[in-house]
């Protein structure tokens, strides 16, 4: 369960940067 979250923080933090 906190591979989906890290992943999903990833991607959110990756999206807003790009």
């Amino acid at each position: 369960m906190q591979s989906i979250a890290f992943r999903n923080t990833q991607a959110t933090l990756y999206r807003a940067v790009k």
